[in-house]
């Protein structure tokens, strides 16, 4: 039910809802000490002595009830002063600040005789369900189900300041910066909101980007973190600019925190000016980790999906996935590079990751497009997660080697310009943009803008021709473009209608003197090209029209079919049914064979073999003189 790591990460006290009690040391997850019974109900809120050199443990509970354990975890003190259950709890040098099911807030003494509370301060409407005691001691904030944030006087009991109406449904969450200059909320409205701590708190920002509840905030350096029920985690500058999305949670988040990378080493000091400077567009983000005091930090997560994930928020890369619960994880806490975890499997874990910088390699949606480089040096990786991976290639093993962007959004298409062993160009399509990138110099660089190519509806396909110099690509508009590269830019030069259906995928003939483009109606069409323009040379129809055309290709026939000449060019066009149809270029059929037993998906050509990929899973390769199979990769 509760879980906290105290400040000098040696031990971790967890709270059970059989009213017990555990310590664990941090480094062995040995246990240190146990208190059953620590209660007369379940524990729900734990809280180490924080600005404190001895170690003293306070714990909440539904009984309503406070109590103060010592180093030895002997009972120094009961505080009792709620009416229902303790939610929440703070404690900061002598004052403890509890929130709880009786609408109240509770300020306590480490070193009052009595039982009762200093005081108590009545205002909110609804259980209080987070408090953040201010480090001058004098002021507490609390938020509650009422939907509305209080700043409190401690000295008087007076409410400094009400927002009211803070979110539109409860506050499931708080949590308060460094240097006390803001705090956060995280709601059940979907949203968070960022509130400054000046003479009159205001609202500085208004966060959406949650599909379901604010389950749990952090901050840290100018780093706001926020998990949800939708069970994503969005990191978010000072300004309350959202910086990426983390995705791999199976179901809600619950609890989320941050730890440093290089635990016992400078102090870390509160800055936010890394975060706060970021342009709003983060693909314009130069990923250099060194420059980046920001890139120190880690965010971890634990969720209903029994795990636990540690990840390098900026880069949006997973660091680790720690498996080991059977049930859902309630709480996480973060001390040095140790992490403590409770879950409804009713254990604690203690895990020490070993976390460097090393990049995730590994998608955490479907991968729905990829491509190689001309020299066979390079590899690009994209698809539903938003993340476009570059790899480098050393005797055809695959290295990572870049996180070229992140986003919510899907990516739909990549493709490479040019490419050398040290250098490569290339483009990436998202939504409506195009966008084109270079690696150069050991840097990753966007050189050209965002730009919208086909009236706002998505490009679905990209193919390059390194002869004519020429990119082209396609839309759900039922449009080609054209594009020429220069320098730092992409121009548009041309615009071919025709079709009248989603363009579904493009493709270069082998000797790229035309390409070809499949569309949603199943057809095949194909374009003669030139250095002055581009002619519509016919379009491929099978004789069964109720299956789509997936992928078609251009080539020299070679042996593919008896009695036609080597010389002959043909497409290849491969179907929703798994049949491969042969066409030449006035649009006969030269024949159909079955290769897959599921939609083709995708293909292309050898010197001496050609290719497919197919729903069912198979990736075939097929000799062009035989038209058998050479080798079958699942």
């Amino acid at each position: 039910r509760a879980l906290a790591v105290d400040p000098s990460t040696r031990f971790v006290a967890a709270g059970y809802h059989e009213k017990a009690i555990r310590v664990f040391e941090v480094a062995s997850g040995v246990g240190h000490a146990q208190i059953t019974d620590a209660h007369d109900m379940a524990i729900a809120c734990l809280a180490w002595r924080r600005n404190a050199i001895d170690l003293e443990l306070v714990s909440g509970s539904n009984d309503g009830s406070l109590k103060i354990w010592g180093s030895d975890l002997s009972l120094e003190k009961t505080l009792a002063g709620h009416e229902k259950g303790t939610w929440c709890v703070d404690w900061l040098g002598g004052v403890i600040a509890s929130g709880s099911e009786d609408f109240t807030v509770c300020i306590w003494s480490r070193d009052q005789k009595k039982t009762g509370s200093v005081c108590s301060l009545a205002g909110h409407s609804g259980p209080v369900t987070g408090v953040c005691l201010m480090s001058d001691l004098k002021r507490v904030i609390s938020a509650s189900r009422d939907k509305s944030v209080l700043i409190w006087d401690i000295a008087s009991a007076a409410v400094l300041h009400s927002l009211l109406d803070a979110h539109k449904d409860w506050i499931n969450a708080i949590a308060l910066a460094e240097n006390d200059t803001y705090f956060v909320t995280g709601s059940n409205d979907f949203t968070l909101k960022l509130w400054s701590l000046d003479s009159s708190p205001v609202s500085k920002a208004h966060m959406k980007g949650h599909l379901g509840s604010v389950t749990s905030v952090a901050i840290k350096s100018g780093c706001i973190v926020s998990g949800s029920v939708d069970g994503c985690l969005k990191a978010w500058n000072c300004k309350g600019i959202e910086i990426t999305t983390l995705y791999g949670h199976e179901q809600r988040v619950n609890a989320c925190c941050t730890l440093s990378l290089n635990p016992g080493g400078d102090k870390e000091k509160e800055s936010s000016s890394g975060w706060a400077d970021m342009a709003d567009d983060q693909t314009d983000m130069e990923f250099d980790d060194a420059k980046r005091s920001v890139d120190n930090f880690v965010v971890v997560s634990g969720g209903d999906d029994g795990s636990i994930r540690s990840w390098l928020a900026l880069q949006a890369d997973e660091l680790a996935s720690l498996s080991g619960h059977s049930d859902r994880v309630l709480n996480i806490r973060a001390a040095g590079s140790d992490i403590a975890s409770c879950s409804l499997d009713k254990s604690v874990k203690i895990w020490s990751p070993k976390i460097g910088t090393e990049k995730s390699r590994r998608h955490v949606g479907p991968v729905t497009c990829c491509a190689l480089s001309s020299c066979a040096n390079w590899a690009l990786s994209s698809g539903r997660d938003g993340c476009v991976f570059l790899w480098s290639l050393h005797n055809l093993l695959p290295q990572f080697h870049s996180t070229v962007s992140q986003s919510a959004e899907p990516v739909n298409a990549v493709c490479f310009i040019k490419s050398s062993a040290d250098n490569v160009d290339f483009v990436v399509a998202r939504k409506s943009f195009i966008l084109r990138w270079t690696y150069s110099n050991e840097k990753l660089k966007k050189v050209s803008r965002s730009i919208h190519g086909h009236l706002g509806l998505p490009v679905t396909c990209l193919a390059y021709s390194s002869r004519n110099e020429i990119l082209v690509s396609g839309s759900w508009d039922k449009t080609i473009s054209i594009w020429k590269l220069k320098k730092s830019d992409l121009q548009k030069v041309s615009y071919l209608g025709g079709p009248t259906d989603w363009i579904l995928s493009l493709s270069f003939s082998q000797d790229e003197k035309y390409f070809t483009a499949t569309t949603a109606d199943s057809a095949v069409h194909v374009w003669n090209v030139s250095e002055a323009n581009f002619t519509a040379r016919s379009v491929l129809k099978s004789d069964d029209g109720a299956h789509w055309m997936m992928h078609a290709f251009g080539m020299k026939a070679g042996g593919i079919l008896e009695g036609i000449d080597s010389q002959t060019e043909v497409v290849l066009a491969g179907d929703s049914s798994g049949v491969v149809t042969v066409f030449d270029l006035t649009g006969m059929i030269l024949g159909e064979e079955t290769l897959h037993s599921e939609s083709i998906t995708g293909g292309g050509m050898g010197a001496s073999s050609f290719y497919t990929a197919s729903a069912d899973g198979t990736l075939k390769v097929w000799s062009r003189q035989s038209l058998q199979q050479v080798r079958i990769r699942t």
